[in-house]
């Protein structure tokens, strides 16, 4: 009686597990799923673009340290384009840890052009996702607007000088394969300086009711069974 006990214990802790993990969803972590070394992997691509609604793969790479930090950066042409990096190992990188990305628009007084991170949907997505992260600016930066796009239209948009900035109120945002959600920056005005910023990206597919639902029912089905 007591092993069967045990088993049905069991049955039951493996079902609430994977209900917990479709309550959860699939996770698109930008800073777990790109470190630098590609402009494009999986569903994340690194880009340029001069609106929200088009988009260009950056082609300039430099790879160096900027003691004590080991960047890997990427940007349009030239190192003063559209540019953006990931810091592989050191100290704060202009708003950066390790294991994390950043970007900045063109140096000088360029402001019609963005540089995005672009996340596009895969096959098989669920038909909702949540989008949660945060722009860490650094402490000596103009003036900035940052955005998060989907298709070409702002779902997140906020000025700001050197407050981070959290990615809120993007909930149940409807996906369909193909789509795109662009994390983007632009410079607010045509004043020189450094707009650089950290940057943390998540997209987290919301399982449809449907999935739980029939997790639930086969949990108890099983534990059903074995009494």
């Amino acid at each position: 009686m007591k092993k069967y006990a045990a088993m049905l214990m069991m049955v039951l802790m493996l079902s609430l597990a994977s209900i917990a993990g479709a309550a959860i969803g699939t996770i698109h972590d930008l800073n777990s799923q790109m470190n630098g070394e590609f402009t494009q992997a999986g569903n994340w691509a690194y880009g340029w673009s001069s609106n929200l609604d088009d988009f260009g793969l950056l082609d300039y790479y430099i790879e160096g340290r900027a003691a004590p930090e080991l960047v890997r950066l990427w940007a349009h042409s030239t190192e003063a384009g559209p540019h953006l990096w990931y810091v592989v190992a050191g100290g704060n990188f202009f708003g950066s840890n390790a294991g994390e990305h950043g970007f900045c628009p063109p140096n000088g007084t360029t402001s019609a052009q963005y540089t995005t991170f672009r996340w596009t949907a895969p096959a098989g997505v669920a038909s909702a996702v949540d989008i949660t992260g945060l722009a860490r600016p650094a402490t000596d930066v103009q003036v900035k607007e940052i955005f998060v796009a989907k298709n070409g239209t702002p779902l997140f948009q906020m000025v700001t000088w050197g407050t981070q900035v959290d990615f809120t109120g993007m909930s149940n945002i409807s996906i369909a394969a193909g789509d795109w959600i662009d994390f983007a920056i632009n410079r607010y005005d045509t004043s020189s300086g450094n707009d650089w910023c950290g940057l943390q990206a998540i997209i987290t597919e919301v399982p449809e009711p449907m999935t739980i639902g029939l997790l639930s029912l086969g949990g108890l089905a099983l534990l059903r069974r074995r009494r």
